[in-house]
């Protein structure tokens, strides 16, 4: 199965378009952050966050978040009300989508080592992150070989 998996839109439709566009042949899409499992972003947008947990975003991240609350209809609003939290599983156990890590949504796992402490244990074959903005592929077990291709799209990976 060849899977196209979009990371962290944050309501720009238009770099979702360039991004479907460019996108090579696949067989189903996901995304890491709305539409397959919430994301920060999201849960700002539709009131799922509490008060508190504002403090840890950054001024431009909050700024872009108020102005998409502003902009949602009543109807969007209530959609993403109803995101699910990760980990969304939708191939069962073999695979994992989270928008941070499967600890917590809104972890960010930048390192091997926060990689490593957030899966250990757990028992997807594939665990598909959001939320670093920063494509990347990390093997906990180097033997397992796959056919990964990890990019950005003004900067593909092969």
């Amino acid at each position: 199965m060849r899977a196209l998996v979009i990371s962290d839109i944050h309501s720009n439709l238009q770099a979702l378009e360039a991004v479907l566009a460019a996108a090579p042949m696949h067989d189903v899409a996901r995304k890491l952050g709305g539409i397959v499992v919430r994301g920060n972003h999201d849960r700002i947008c539709s009131g799922n966050m509490k008060f508190g947990e504002f403090r840890a975003l950054n001024p431009l991240a909050l700024s872009a978040a108020r102005w998409t609350k502003k902009t949602l209809s009543a109807e969007n609003t209530e959609w993403l009300a109803r995101l699910p939290r990760g980990p969304v599983r939708p191939l069962g156990r073999k695979v994992a989508c989270v928008h941070g890590s499967p600890r917590d949504e809104d972890e960010y796992m930048i390192f091997r080592g926060d990689v490593v402490a957030a899966l250990y244990r757990r028992r997807a074959w594939l665990t598909l992150c959001g939320h670093t903005h920063w494509p990347s592929v990390i093997r906990l077990n180097p033997a397992i070989r796959d056919r990964v291709k990890s990019g950005h799209r003004a900067w593909p990976k092969t």
